[in-house]
C-alpha cells in the first residue's frame, strides 16, 4: 500500500563475487525506473560502488539507507493480526518515528520448521523506509521492532538495511 502518490528513485549497489551487479531502482512502486526509462542499469561488479555514486549525483540524490522491516501476522494461540491492527500500529508507532513517509506491501513467507520438518507459511507485510543512516534512525527501527514483538506476541521482526541513494 503506497501511503501517498510519491515519485522517487532509490539506487543501491552490491558486489557479488566478480559477476555483473544490478543497480536496483524503484519509481512509483515495483517495476518502474525513472532514471533508465524502465530498464534496470547493469554494471560490472568492480564498478558498482563508483557507478552508484555517479548515478546518485545525476539524480541530485543523497546517501541514505533503505530499511525493510518484515512483520509476521500469525499470533501463537490467537487470531492473526488484522488489517485494522496493522493500520493502528503504523499510525501509532511507525509514522511518529518516520513522519516523512514509508511504503508497505503484503507478503507471504515460507520456511521449513527445524523441529517438525513441516513447511510453515505465514502472511505478513513489509515496511520500507528510506532515511538517513544515523543512530537516531537505528534507534527508531529498534523501537518499532520491539513494540511489534511485544504488542503482537511475535518471536522476531526482520530487518534488512541497504545503502541507498535517494532523490525525492
Amino acid at each position: 500500500m503506497l501511503v501517498a502518490s510519491l515519485s522517487f528513485v532509490a539506487l543501491t549497489a552490491c558486489q557479488v563475487s566478480g559477476h555483473p551487479t544490478q543497480i536496483g531502482s524503484a519509481a512509483n512502486g515495483p517495476g518502474g525506473d525513472v532514471a533508465t526509462g524502465g530498464a534496470p542499469a547493469v554494471v560490472g561488479a568492480s564498478d558498482a560502488a563508483g557507478s552508484a555514486q555517479s548515478l546518485c549525483g545525476k539524480i541530485n540524490g543523497t546517501k541514505e539507507i533503505a530499511a525493510d522491516l518484515f512483520f509476521g501476522r500469525d499470533v501463537k494461540g490467537g487470531r492473526p493480526v488484522s488489517d485494522a491492527q496493522i493500520r493502528q500500529f503504523l499510525a501509532d508507532v511507525v509514522t511518529p518515528r518516520f513522519p516523512g513517509g514509508f511504503t508497505t506491501w503484503r507478503t507471504q513467507g515460507q520456511w521449513l520448521d527445524r523441529d517438525t520438518r513441516h513447511v510453515v507459511r505465514e502472511d505478513g507485510f513489509v515496511v520500507n523506509i528510506v532515511a538517513t543512516g544515523t543512530q537516531d534512525t537505528l534507534d527508531h527501527l529498534g523501537e518499532i521492532r520491539r513494540e511489534y514483538i511485544k504488542r503482537f506476541r511475535q518471536q522476531a521482526v526482520g530487518l534488512v538495511l541497504t545503502d541507498a541513494c535517494a532523490s525525492f
